[in-house]
């Protein structure tokens, strides 16, 4: 568009001076003094040549700068890519165990999940322990005591992977509004909503996920969260525009 504008104000000009020089010299004739004037009139054409050389300096600028962001636009998604390969490695190793007391209560075998499942476990876990009349902060203490301290050294590079994908998201100045809700939605679509729930789980509490709380509100990760205890619980948790589309 900018490039558009100094044209067509480049050419607006170009077309006044050459419609002036077609008027004097109509209206003036072709004596002497006229010559004269016409000639005067030339040497004007100093000033457009400097708006001429303006105008081109300016488009040169703007086709520089058009380039440098959509190299760093093919620089982002790259690493973006990047980074969700990253996240499906790391997901690979994560590793969590039953409690004795959800061992013993749903007689099952003591063992490790691993991977997807052992998201799943986790929640499992959790939910356990939650009652219908467990507020935010009931709900994030049972996280913490029966997920967090036991396994943050296993999760936390997984819960970091994600923060520095979404931060880096949020804080770009080059990408539109637009692209940045496309790639949170891209990175929402990788993760399964055990995955999700977890993620919720843990950026309840500031101390320990920093602002990844707003972060999952900015972006709708929990958007797809499906209807069951899963979502109930987090409804309890964020703000009702968290499962909704982002504007």
């Amino acid at each position: 568009m900018r490039r558009i504008f100094v044209a067509i104000v480049v050419g607006v000009a170009i077309l006044l001076w050459a419609l002036w020089a077609v008027a004097r010299w109509l209206f003036l004739g072709s004596d002497d003094k006229a010559l004269l004037e016409l000639a005067q009139w030339g040497g004007s054409f100093g000033g457009l040549s400097a708006l001429i050389s303006a105008a081109g300096f300016i488009a040169v600028v703007v086709s520089f700068q058009k380039q440098q962001a959509d190299q760093h636009r093919q620089r982002f998604y790259s690493n973006f890519i990047e980074l969700l390969k990253l996240v499906r490695e790391v997901r690979k190793d994560v590793r969590f165990r039953y409690g004795a007391a959800y061992l013993q209560h749903h007689q099952i075998k003591d063992e490790v999940q691993e991977g997807l499942r052992a998201f799943r476990a986790a929640w499992k876990e959790v939910e356990f322990y939650i009652t219908p009349t467990d507020t935010k902060e009931d709900i994030s203490s049972w996280y913490i005591s029966r997920v967090h301290d036991r396994y943050e050294g296993n999760l936390g590079p997984y819960f970091r992977l994600l923060y520095t994908i979404l931060n880096n998201i949020r804080e770009d100045e080059v990408l539109s509004e637009r692209e940045k809700s496309v790639y949170g939605n891209l990175l929402r679509g990788q993760l399964t909503s055990f995955e999700l729930v977890i993620v919720g789980l843990n950026a309840l509490d500031t101390e320990i996920a920093k602002d990844m709380w707003s972060l999952l509100v900015e972006f709708r990760v929990l958007r797809y969260i499906p209807k069951g205890s899963r979502k109930d619980v987090l409804v309890k948790c964020y703000p009702a525009e968290v499962f909704e589309r982002r504007s």
